[in-house]
């Protein structure tokens, strides 16, 4: 596939490279203020078309979403990739790192796109508010604390 003058190295691999990919978890580091995306993946990966993906990130409850800006990938080896990238402004504003916690975020969906944008991977945080809450709601310790109540 040619688009203008560029050539696709990846034509005809990269629904499978993306489907590789199982896992996500997004964590934030306030002191540099970034993102720290880490993937699991079941397949070694080219770092070059790892570079060249685009990340989408949704809001847990609100339908606002956001395209991560500044995307580096430190780190493209092994069966973890991990990329960090800016804050998303919108999804968490100035107002809400007062009071967030740098393990659970309110970023749910995290799409990855490849291709020039013709293939689409949706993935779920892991770190996210529901996933989240819901381990602590049914953590064994909970559910001790509650049989005793009843």
């Amino acid at each position: 596939m040619t688009v203008g003058n560029l050539l696709d190295l990846y034509r005809d691999k990269h629904r499978g490279f993306l489907n590789c990919m199982d896992r996500v978890w997004v964590g934030y580091d306030k002191r540099r203020d970034r993102l720290r995306i880490r993937i699991r993946c079941n397949d070694r990966l080219p770092p070059t078309w790892l570079r060249q993906l685009a990340i989408i990130v949704r809001h847990d409850r609100y339908f606002i979403e956001e395209t991560l800006r500044d995307l580096e990938w430190p780190d493209t080896e092994g069966s973890v990739l991990i990329a960090t990238c800016a804050r998303p402004d919108v999804i968490i504003s100035d107002h809400d790192i007062r009071g967030m916690s740098e393990a659970v975020l309110p970023i749910g969906d995290v799409i990855l796109f490849s291709g020039s944008g013709a293939h689409e991977h949706p993935l779920y945080n892991e770190m996210s508010e529901c996933v989240m809450s819901r381990h602590i709601i049914d953590s064994p310790r909970t559910r001790k604390r509650e049989d005793r109540l009843f």
